[in-house]
C-alpha cells in the first residue's frame, strides 16, 4: 500500500530506505532536513508499505513554472 507520509514517526520510518539513495544525508539530521523542506518547499513523501515495513520511498513537490 502506498501512503502519503505526514507524521514525524512516519518520516523517521522512511529514513533507512531514503539513505540508500542519499547516503550523504546524515542519519541524525534526516528528520530536520525533511521537515525544513516540507515547510519551505512544499516537499512531500510517499512510502510503499509491505507488512508494516517501508519498502520504497519517493520525495516530490509540485511546482508551477513558466519557461
Amino acid at each position: 500500500m502506498v501512503l502519503k507520509v505526514t507524521t514525524e514517526e512516519q518520516i523517521l520510518g522512511t529514513r533507512d530506505v531514503m539513505r540508500q539513495l542519499q547516503p550523504n544525508v546524515s542519519f541524525d539530521e534526516y528528520l530536520a532536513i525533511v521537515k525544513r523542506m516540507k515547510q519551505t518547499d512544499g516537499y512531500q513523501l510517499a512510502a510503499l508499505y509491505d507488512k508494516d515495513a517501508v519498502r520504497a520511498v519517493a520525495g516530490y513537490r509540485i511546482m508551477e513554472m513558466l519557461h
